[in-house]
């Protein structure tokens, strides 16, 4: 698939760009239209900006309590106004590029405006309402799902080691077995990544569109925007040898 501009991206209208709070992020038609049901994409912010040092020290363990807390507020508060919602509780993964995902239910969902975070997890999906979904990426593939008639959503971090693992197609599947979700009434997005021939490992993008077509997905949407090719925009772990930031990628039920 070609890499598109972020600019050839929004003229398509495959995203609208947004701003709240001076942070810059996208949002998605393909997603925004399915009632009740919002993603989004931070991209990346001017040098020096809070947020994007926020971003940065988010997913750090650490036992400073204090801090963690106000790392957690700065970020929650954000994509609550974002998402548009009154409230919400936040769930994300200690992502580890591997395949395992976790359902958010009842039994593990945070208590309203609380973080929770899953050890060993790259996947995340839920039929709860107002529970954000979150991973962090620059360069991997965010992925989102969701079925408006089934009231589910779900993102997926997909890097080299889990698309080799098919983590789109186990996690897809996981989707309509566990959740009751059809594969005719399932959307998918693949949010800014590194495109195939970027990333001379892998092709994520194909990798990852096959492996939901095997899974019986029907619409899935790419907007194309390679991260490795807009710079400005975008974070590139690769392009950047390492020294980048992160992209927050969230999709909630309102």
């Amino acid at each position: 698939m070609r890499h598109e501009s972020l600019d050839a991206v929004l003229d398509r209208g495959d995203a609208v760009l947004r701003e709240l709070d001076g942070v810059r992020y996208l949002t998605y038609p393909a997603i925004d239209e399915l009632p009740g049901i919002r993603a989004l994409t931070t991209l990346r912010q001017p040098g020096g900006s809070p947020f994007a040092a926020v971003l940065d020290r988010w997913d750090e363990r650490t036992d400073n309590l204090t801090e963690t807390l106000r790392l957690h507020r700065t970020v929650g508060q954000w994509l609550i106004g974002a998402c548009n919602v009154d409230q919400a509780s936040f769930v994300s993964g200690r992502q580890i590029h591997e395949d395992r995902y976790v359902i958010v239910g009842p039994a593990n969902a945070p208590a309203p405006n609380e973080l929770c975070r899953f050890d060993q997890t790259d996947a995340l999906m839920t039929a709860l309402p107002r529970i954000a979904l979150v991973v962090l990426t620059a360069d991997c593939v965010p992925l989102f799902l969701a079925d408006a008639q089934a009231r589910a959503v779900c993102c997926v971090h997909a890097g080299k080691v889990g698309t080799r693992k098919q983590i789109a197609l186990q996690v897809a599947n996981a989707f309509f077995e566990k959740l009751g979700v059809r594969p005719q009434s399932t959307r998918a997005l693949i949010g800014p990544s590194i495109g195939d021939g970027c990333y001379a490992p892998l092709p994520l993008w194909r990798e990852n569109l096959e492996q939901l077509r095997a899974a019986g997905v029907e619409t899935i949407v790419n907007p194309g925007l390679c991260t490795r090719c807009n710079p400005d925009h975008c974070y590139s772990y690769r392009a950047e040898k390492g020294f980048t930031g992160r992209m927050l990628s969230a999709i909630i039920i309102a």
